[in-house]
């Protein structure tokens, strides 16, 4: 049986307006919660049919059913920042899921303390797996959705979240959707999956950087709600240590599963070379080996960015063996992504500037014997020779240096030098400018 799209395009409510039996006030509702849709995966498993989807925005409007909401945390030590993360959802949720790991500090008295009906305190021992710990937190969950949020993370705006929940109702269970809410972290912004219906169709996965996962392993689909989350950026090297041990742990317990890998680049960069990266990602990118070709490549979100990373170490070490083979693997998908565009070019800059240097080496070796006696040219042709090779080569404060030193006048150049070079390195290098501002 086919789903029904509940959000049409963005003129189709326009379009009919006439069509539809609701107040000028539903109306602005509907365009409301519409308008917290950022993004769909759904649109090709669902179909667009009009007559139906008009009959349902008409029950909505007269009948309207309310839904319920269980926001669940997983805590330790959290006494610092677990009640302003309270307070910012207090009012929207009709059940509060607390689930404490071992906390040492004043959490469990701040909790206590709020003395909330809403609010349901557990414990579960910690096991170095926080799959296991929310998977617990949200089995006692018993409203019609589930909110999961950190201690330190605060909503900013619920106000039309519950209507666009309830329209949902008109439609399906929307079991096999999880609905992603921007993170802001500082200057760090991503999306995450932060709400589901609960179903009992999804269960997380992963010790850290868990993830919900379909418990039958069917497709899943998201949705990007325009609904901000800010937290704290709580990093340090033994947290960061702590995390590496649980995502390696969780790449040995899914090996053909690319999410992990991908973290653990991310995440170890710089840590981490080119042959450890082939080890790492094997099985979680390739379906037989280490055979690179198009059908041989399992193409996904994670695994796409796992190859970036492997093109950036290539240039990184100077390795493009395979880089070619590598970049086609991925261009189909993300031929008009900048990151995509950085690689490509960069490579390109590298065999330029390798080029550049090895000619700049030649240069250099027969610029230290060259003789002035006599000269077609003026010397200032080769000494400005030498400041271009300096400069494209990066060796900026040497190149300014040199061309300060020249007495540029164009008519000491033979016409294949660049008017226009000269004219800039004037400009560039003159007395107003100063090495260190180059």
């Amino acid at each position: 049986m086919s789903l029904i799209n509940p959000i049409p395009d963005t003129n189709w409510l326009k379009n009919n307006k006439d069509n539809l039996r609701v107040s000028d006030e539903a109306y602005l509702e509907l365009v409301q919660i519409y308008d917290l849709i950022d993004s769909i995966d759904w649109e090709y498993s669902r179909i667009n049919d009009d007559a139906t989807l008009i009959d349902k925005i008409n029950q909505f409007a007269t009948n309207r059913k309310k839904t319920t909401v269980s926001v669940v945390y997983i805590v330790k030590n959290e006494e610092n920042f677990i009640l302003k993360s309270l307070a910012s959802i207090i009012d929207f949720a009709d059940e509060i899921i607390i689930v404490d790991t071992g906390s040492t500090d004043g959490t469990l008295e701040c909790i206590t303390e709020l003395s909330r009906e809403k609010i349901f305190l557990y414990t579960f021992e910690w096991c170095d797996d926080f799959s296991k710990a929310r998977n617990y937190a949200n089995s006692h969950a018993s409203c019609e959705w589930i909110l999961v949020l950190d201690a330190d993370e605060v909503v900013d705006d619920f106000k039309n979240l519950k209507l666009l929940l309830s329209y949902f109702k008109l439609f399906d269970s929307f079991s096999d959707t999880v609905f992603n809410f921007n993170i802001i972290r500082g200057s760090d912004y991503y999306k995450t999956g932060k709400l589901i219906s609960n179903t009992g169709a999804f269960q997380y996965r992963g010790r850290v950087h868990e993830s919900f996962y379909s418990i039958n392993n069917k497709d899943i689909y998201y949705a990007n709600l325009k609904i901000n989350v800010y937290g704290q950026k709580r990093e340090n090297k033994e947290k960061a240590s702590y995390y590496n041990e649980l995502l390696l742990k969780t790449m040995l317990d899914y090996p053909t599963d690319s999410r992990w890998c991908y973290y653990y680049f991310r995440d170890n960069y710089s840590q981490i070379n080119l042959n450890q990266m082939f080890e790492y990602s094997c099985k979680s990118i390739f379906k037989r080996g280490n055979i690179v070709s198009e059908n041989n490549f399992i193409s996904n979100y994670f695994s796409v960015h796992i190859i970036m990373f492997i093109l950036s170490k290539m240039i990184d070490e100077n390795n493009y063996i395979l880089f070619d083979c590598y970049l086609n693997l991925i261009e189909k998908k993300v031929s008009g992504h900048s990151d995509f565009i950085f690689l490509k070019y960069a490579r390109e800059f590298r065999l330029i500037q390798e080029d550049i240097l090895n000619s700049m080496k030649s240069f250099l070796e027969e610029y230290n014997k060259c003789l002035f006696s006599e000269n077609i040219f003026s010397p200032n042709c080769i000494n400005s020779l030498l400041g271009y090779y300096l400069f494209l080569g990066g060796f900026f404060e040497e190149s300014g240096l040199i061309f300060r030193e020249l007495n540029l006048n164009i008519r000491d150049y033979p016409s294949f030098i660049n008017e226009n070079l000269i004219n800039y390195f004037q400009k560039i290098h003159d007395e107003s400018y100063s090495c260190n501002d180059f």
